[in-house]
């Protein structure tokens, strides 16, 4: 499925989570199967997906990984390209 966003756009934590989300889902992939191979715990991952900001690190790799984009967070948060 195409990406619903594009370079430029500005998302919430919450959008970019659910993005990671059902990038991940689409590649068939668990959470368990992204911490693992992020060298991190899956609660990470849940709280990364859910847009906490204590999970912003870990949201950013999610996005970088599962998409062609990359994510600047100041002053806020916009897709860019790698």
């Amino acid at each position: 499925m195409p990406n619903p966003y594009d370079a430029g756009d500005y998302l919430s934590l919450e959008e970019l989570g659910q993005l990671a989300k059902r990038r991940r889902r689409e590649d068939g992939e668990t959470q368990e199967d992204a911490a693992a191979a992020r060298r991190v715990e899956q609660s990470n991952i849940s709280r990364a997906e859910s847009g906490r900001s204590n999970a912003k690190d870990v949201l950013f790799r999610l996005i970088r990984h599962y998409t062609e984009l990359d994510v600047e967070s100041e002053p806020r948060y916009r897709l860019v390209e790698k």
